[in-house]
């Protein structure tokens, strides 16, 4: 949901300001939450597969369930993308969009999204249904879990520290090498680009590094969880509560580092996992769950809503403005670097926010029901060669 705000911020309404605080424009690093978590519970679930050896069949099984749970939605939220891009195209929209917004339809790159490989640097920025991208990296690391896991099994303690050394060290290359580098080359093509220095907030390239680095780090995170490191004072209600409070603090003001977020990612995960108290009680409220099953469809189809949002705009744009004068659809960015046209009011960005928000939850419920779970059951069937279960 913070991606979600996020994405808000950067291509609706700016509901912060950057110049005052850092907080909102800071929430890309959830991803790098997301790939932690991810390397947690990938590890939690498959490790047995992989621990003693690596087996095609079992190595088979194991994609056949990652397939089944990414792509389906995925493949739907790009052939929607591609409607929205044909009626921007034929209405006349698309020329108004804001230069970094126009990059993401690319028609060359529909091959490499079906083929999941569009962040591998093929493409100067994330295309169609951006926030794809972390998928796209995500399904090239379950490829080398196998082998990371086995690696880790097969190994003393020294090798957890090795891994956790190499994370880390990704991640520093990233944010003083490869984060600088494509800034530098991004603002000869995006005007008024408003990004902050020595990030890891890289998508195309380096963003495979950036996945592995962080599912790395949840891999290490759930070894010491089996052998419940730090459970002691890990288990505290009110240190899991004050950690998320001072990280909210110290991306206000731009106080830490990612790699360092990233670190306390994983501490952050074994306090909710080592929980018994208050934490463990408000994690397990009924309508988190219900945003907990369905984040998948929540973080890939918010930003269709947000392209469905400027073509709707750029229709009753069309409709109501003079022809000779042509029109434009501005963004978040013209309005943050240019100041023109003149912000909207504070109600009217959060009254947008509210609806944005809600208009999200309810589009992903029904992108859960009926694409994201029945395709995944149907497609485990079908590609595992399991018969139907017959219905008297």
């Amino acid at each position: 949901m913070l991606v979600v705000v996020y994405h808000y911020q950067i291509f609706v309404a700016p509901i912060v300001n950057p110049e005052r605080s850092h907080l909102v424009n800071k929430w890309y690093i959830m991803v790098d939450f997301f790939f932690v978590l991810s390397g947690f519970i990938i590890t939690h679930v498959y490790q047995h597969y992989f621990k003693d050896g690596f087996k095609w069949s079992v190595f088979k099984k194991f994609m056949i369930a990652r397939f089944a749970r990414l792509y389906p939605l995925h493949l739907a939220t790009l052939l929607f993308m591609i409607g929205i891009y044909v009626i921007m195209q034929t209405t006349g929209i698309f020329d108004s969009l804001y230069t970094g917004m126009q990059l993401a339809f690319e028609p060359n790159a529909i091959l490499s999204n079906l083929l999941l490989v569009q962040s591998w640097g093929i493409h100067p920025e994330p295309t169609w249904n951006a926030p794809s991208w972390s998928i796209s990296v995500e399904w090239w690391t379950y490829i080398l879990f196998p082998f990371f896991i086995f690696f880790l099994a097969k190994t003393g303690r020294w090798a957890k520290w090795l891994t956790t050394v190499v994370a880390i060290g990704g991640y520093l290359a990233i944010m003083y090498y490869f984060q600088p580098a494509q800034f530098e080359a991004r603002q000869a093509y995006l005007e008024g680009v408003s990004e902050m220095p020595n990030t890891i907030d890289v998508m195309v390239g380096s963003g495979l590094l950036r996945c592995i680095c962080g599912f790395l780090l949840g891999m290490v995170v759930y070894l010491a969880f089996e052998n419940r490191q730090g459970e002691s004072w890990l288990s505290n209600s009110t240190l899991m509560i004050t950690t998320w409070i001072l990280m909210f603090v110290g991306w206000h003001f731009n106080l830490i580092p990612d790699v360092v977020s990233a670190v306390i990612f994983g501490l952050m995960i074994l306090m909710a996992a080592y929980n018994n108290g208050f934490g463990k009680r408000l994690l397990n409220v009924r309508w988190l769950q219900f945003l907990g099953d369905i984040s998948y469809s929540t973080y890939m189809v918010h930003m269709p809503i947000i392209f469905c949002y400027y073509t709707l705009r750029g229709l009753y744009k069309s409709w109501t403005t003079d022809p000779n004068v042509g029109m434009v659809v501005e963004t978040s960015q013209e309005i943050l670097v240019n100041q023109e046209p003149h912000p909207p009011s504070f109600l009217v960005v959060w009254g947008g926010l509210v609806i944005f928000l809600l208009g999200t939850i309810v589009c992903a419920y029904l992108t859960y029901t009926y694409i994201e779970k029945p395709m995944r059951n149907v497609l485990k069937q079908k590609l595992s060669g399991k018969p139907k279960k017959v219905v008297a």
